[in-house]
């Protein structure tokens, strides 16, 4: 008898088990089924918009979550970052009302082939965009009563369902990834709402103005439009979340902030080939440059050459190499750093801050070389007229020139006269001296007194520079 209640229980184990498996093999089916049933060609036809043939057009809502920004070019006035592209709307032919049948497991709990409880999923009745609390939850907190919530659809059939033909309108260049495959999702629920969500890797152009280059702030948008429906047809809107940037998004030299949203219609006029009014969306990122990289590397770099530009006003006026060399130096090194700040900038019209900065500091040191210059010339002409002084001295002997032939005179009256003559030219010729030196003496002392002056003036006129330069670019406030 023991024999015979322990062969029954294992056969109705047996059966119990087979039971299960065939509950979940049919379960799998009927998902699959569903999927096949609603792209019957029939009843769905993906090139088509949902209500196409109705008198109201889709609306798509549209949400961006920001992976990273990876880059901001000035040069070639763009940005780069990645994104979430997230995508919602509501196709009618896509309902589906079919139940699907949960399975016991060991616990006694209900659950599907996929593990997830039944007991409780969610609905869409009150949907009416992406949740407000969370932007990452996708709508999975919205619960029902209903057996299965939605049907999630691999990323090789998205080709199979009309998707909106957003494109973004100042994109320069873009690529979806597809590592280790094509990183996109589809999630139909019960109602016809469908959620779709595709990485994205973006590059966009940006209208940059770099009047206060590099004081400024410059806001860069993303613009969303359909392409080939106009507003009859197709109408994006954002979501009441519209951008959300990841937490610890950074970059180098700029601080990203969320901007305004809204519309930006395209209306094409009766001249275009094309007509029809286009539904277009735009998000904007202020990006606020972070000043301490130029500080570090062009403000105090730009301002020690200045200083060193002054060390040649203390070398004594005879160190002529010294002071050619110093002053050279200076102002080839403001020349090589002013050109390499600007082979990072696009070729602008305008005159930015950092040329005033750079031009300024180059006067400076330009303006000290010619300041050697100056008293260089100035300390030469006191040699020049003591070598004039010493050729000037008078000879002796008392010949005289008469009809072009020299004629020595034996007569003791003309050697009395020509001995008065000579003492009366030596006598001027001192007097000329006298006065030589006096001016050489003036133009040595104009020549130290320039660069008593210069050490002055120099500093105190680029002290008034900075000041001028900070109040307008920095404590003035953007327009």
């Amino acid at each position: 008898m023991d024999a015979f209640v322990s062969v029954f229980g294992m056969m109705w184990a047996l059966v119990l088990v087979l039971f299960g498996w065939s509950s979940t093999v049919a379960m799998a089916t009927r998902r699959e089924d569903i999927i096949k049933s609603l792209l019957n060609d029939s009843v769905y036809d993906n090139r088509i918009p949902p209500n196409y043939e109705d008198n109201f057009p889709t609306n798509v809502t549209i949400q961006l979550f920001v992976l990273s920004f990876d880059s901001v070019t000035e040069s070639s006035m763009d940005y780069s970052m990645t994104i979430f592209l997230r995508e919602h709307w509501v196709d009618e032919r896509l309902k589906w009302e079919q139940k699907v049948i949960c399975a016991d497991d060991n616990n006694g709990n209900n659950s599907n082939a996929t593990g997830r409880s039944c007991n409780k999923q969610p609905t869409t009745d009150n949907y009416v965009g992406y949740p407000s609390n969370s932007s990452d939850n996708f709508g999975d907190d919205l619960m029902g009563d209903e057996v299965l919530d939605r049907l999630e659809v691999d990323s090789k059939l998205l080709d199979m369902f009309w998707m909106p033909d957003l494109y973004f309108v100042n994109d320069k260049d873009a690529k979806i990834h597809d590592v280790t495959m094509a990183n996109r999702l589809l999630h139909i629920y019960r109602n016809g709402t469908i959620r779709t969500s595709i990485r994205i890797s973006l590059t966009l152009s940006c209208d940059m103005y770099l009047e206060r280059y590099p004081h400024d702030e410059q806001t860069c948008s993303i613009y969303l439009g359909s392409y080939s429906f106009s507003i009859e047809n197709v109408i994006f809107k954002w979501h009441d979340l519209p951008v959300v940037i990841r937490d610890g998004v950074t970059l180098p030299r700029f601080r990203v902030q969320i901007g305004e949203s809204g519309e930006c219609n395209f209306k094409f006029d009766s001249g275009s080939m094309i007509g029809g009014n286009y539904t277009c969306i735009r998000a904007d990122f202020e990006l606020v440059r972070e000043f301490g990289y130029y500080i570090a590397q062009v403000y105090v770099p730009s301002c020690l050459i200045v200083m060193l530009s002054w060390v040649s006003f203390w070398i004594d006026l005879e160190a002529i190499p010294a002071r050619v060399s110093l002053g050279l130096l200076t102002v080839l090194t403001m020349t090589t750093q002013s050109t390499g700040e600007k082979a990072s900038l696009p070729r602008v019209s305008y005159l930015k801050a950092i040329d005033v900065w750079m031009s300024g500091c180059l006067v400076f040191v330009f303006a000290a070389l010619l300041e050697f210059a100056y008293v260089n010339v100035q300390s030469r002409v006191e040699k020049r007229r003591q070598s004039f002084v010493e050729r000037g001295r008078p000879g002796g002997g008392s010949s005289r020139v008469r009809n072009g032939a020299s004629i020595t005179s034996c007569d003791p009256i003309d050697k009395i006269t020509e001995e008065s003559e000579v003492e009366v030219t030596m006598s001027k010729q001192h007097v000329s001296k006298r006065h030589l030196f006096k001016k050489d003496f003036t133009g040595v002392q104009r020549a130290r007194m320039a660069d008593k002056f210069a050490r002055v003036c120099f500093p105190f006129s680029f002290l008034i520079f900075n000041i001028i330069y900070w109040m307008v670019y920095v404590a003035s406030p953007i327009v």
